[in-house]
């Protein structure tokens, strides 16, 4: 599994990753 897989964009614009439990 790739990690962009689980990079998203928030709604402030900021990338951030979907880890165990954040999503």
């Amino acid at each position: 599994m790739d990690l962009y897989d689980h990079l998203i964009i928030t709604a402030e614009g900021y990338y951030s990753f979907a880890d165990d439990g954040m999503l």
